[in-house]
């Protein structure tokens, strides 16, 4: 399963509003935790290897899982999908303070007790580093959306900054998380390059998280080792060794044999046969994930609207969710989850209709041809159509859409590749844009704002956008004004128009909302998921019991 988050079922999304209502204190961390002394080794299987280990630089969950564990943000991504604390020892709200009455200001108190893993302490000129890093358009950043809101960072005193925004921005709280591009960076370490993108940083970081990033082994595994300073209290497990399975049938075996002790990227099918394991708990867990298929709008024939409702007409995405799917999830076919409060649910998919694909197809000047297949202009309608290798869900959907595109003429061919390929930021398949169609997922924040993945802004290499879909003037408008208001009424109905523009448009069209499947050993106690799909947002939590230390 891969994911840009790349990023991404039942996720509970929350507005801006609730969760600046009251100010979340950071809590110490539980007795049983501090006092316990360090033990044992976890083995976490992954199917992507990272392309990097600077946070500032990825869009994959594995950048996002080395991130939660090697460094902070101002805030993590919480269980239910709220922010909690992180370097901040309270999230920012109006009834606190922390927010300003236009909206335009947020003021961060960070904790004085965090450290760098060098021992140097983080202090408000780090943040305002990170700032200026991200909007550093030297750094291949994947999306800058939301910090391109931030007019300046102030440093108030060594422990308070000050955010200033260009407007009211609903979705600001989500800024400076763990999830990319947000968590801090070290400005005595960073601070003297004039680019990040190729510096002894990004494959050796030095963060402020719970745990140090010992040694990377490429195409193995990533080896973590506990930060005994760490100021929220030492975690608990001794070593963290995030392991590189890019098969989901051999991560099964090894959960099987418990040669790997957790894992979040089994596929629906392996679900039945993950629940008969012995000594392994698995379960269930809906995440503000969803898996789509992207057209490539930046060029022919994929820039024809036309074209891209053929292909939707020719597919039928209730039998590939409940074929390769297995049913579990839900189904929407926009950019809002179905469970989240969030997405309109009188939207339906294209019905499957091969006849009103070929009249569009026909329309856009593709006519059958006696081989069988279309062309105009002395061309063949080809599509190379993408998805990460050894992603056994993918490719089953990849080998049904191919089989119903040919049915309408389209030569569809299959060229898939590995994570570190497909989503690489500088040159990778999706930033350059050469391909078709591509099928993988995005786990997304749970604000409702979709501008980092859709719209005129985040095109790459400005974003992620792989779609280059733009829209129109009222498109861009109502993206604006959306996650410009704190109100909710309001906000639920600007992202009820711009899903039904999104779905008339078709960039995307999404085949399901995910259900994860967390696995665990047994003795393995702590481990979850937030709805963006983070299983070390809590790694300081994480037990082992005396039998498996």
């Amino acid at each position: 399963m891969t994911m840009a988050l790349r990023a991404r079922a039942t996720a509970v999304v929350l507005a801006i509003a609730p969760c600046v209502a009251a100010g979340l204190a950071a809590a110490p961390p539980p007795a049983a935790f501090a006092a316990a002394g360090p033990n044992g080794i976890v083995r976490y299987g992954t199917l992507v290897e990272p392309e990097t280990l600077n946070p500032l630089l990825g869009a994959t969950v594995a950048v996002s899982n080395v991130s939660a564990l090697a460094f902070d943000g101002l805030v993590r991504i919480g269980e239910g999908g709220r922010p909690v604390p992180d370097l901040a020892t309270v999230v920012p709200s109006r009834e606190g303070g922390g927010i300003s009455a236009d909206g335009r200001t947020i003021t961060y108190h960070l904790d004085p007790r965090a450290r760098w893993h060098d021992g140097r302490p983080v202090t408000a000129e780090d943040v305002a580093f990170t700032w200026h890093a991200i909007m550093n358009p030297r750094n291949n950043v994947a999306a800058r959306t939301g910090y391109d809101e931030i007019t300046a960072v102030d440093t108030v005193d060594p422990h308070t900054v000050r955010l200033r925004l260009r407007r009211a921005y609903a979705p600001a709280l989500y800024l400076f998380t763990t999830l990319f591009p947000g968590a801090i960076l070290p400005k005595h370490i960073l601070g003297a390059y004039a680019d990040l993108n190729r510096v002894p940083f990004n494959t050796a970081p030095i963060g402020s998280g719970p745990y140090r990033v010992r040694e990377w082994r490429h195409g193995d595994r990533i080896v973590f080792e506990r930060n005994p300073a760490y100021f929220r209290g030492a975690p608990s497990i001794e070593r963290i060794d995030l392991e590189f399975i890019p098969d989901s049938n051999t991560l099964l075996n090894l959960v099987r044999t418990h040669e790997i002790d957790a894992a979040a990227d089994l596929t629906p099918d392996q679900l039945a046969e993950a629940r008969r394991t012995p000594g392994v708990s698995t379960t269930l867990v809906p995440v503000n994930g969803f898996s789509f298929m992207s057209f490539n709008t930046r060029r022919a024939p994929l820039s024809d609207v036309r074209v891209r409702r053929a292909l939707c007409y020719a597919i039928d995405p209730k039998h590939i969710f409940n074929v390769v799917y297995h049913g579990v999830g839900l189904q929407a076919p926009v950019d809002q989850s179905p469970a989240g409060g969030w997405a309109d649910p009188s939207l339906r998919y294209y019905p499957t209709d091969p006849a009103r694909a070929a009249s569009l197809l026909d329309a856009a000047g593709w006519k059958m041809g006696s081989d069988g297949f279309r062309s105009h202009a002395g061309n063949r309608l080809t599509l190379d159509v993408t998805a990460v290798s050894g992603s056994k869900t993918a490719e089953q959907v990849e080998v049904i859409a191919q089989a119903a595109w040919r049915a309408i003429g389209v030569d569809a061919r299959i060229k898939n590749a590995p994570g570190n390929i497909l989503f690489a930021q500088s040159d990778g398949i999706l930033t350059k844009g050469t391909f078709d169609v591509a099928f993988f997922s995005y786990f997304v924040n749970p604000d409702p704002n979709d501008s980092a993945i859709v719209g005129p802004g985040t095109v790459p290499p400005q974003g992620e956008n792989e779609t280059g879909y733009v829209g129109d003037a009222e498109f861009a408008r109502l993206q604006r004004d959306a996650s410009g208001t704190y109100d909710l009424a309001r906000r639920h109905a600007l992202y009820d128009r711009l899903q039904a523009i999104l779905l008339r448009d078709v960039p995307r069209y999404t085949l399901r909302w995910q259900s994860v499947i967390l696995v665990t050993r047994a003795g393995l106690h702590g481990v979850s998921l937030n709805p963006a799909g983070d299983a070390f947002w809590n790694v300081q939590q994480w037990t082992l019991s005396p039998a498996r230390a």
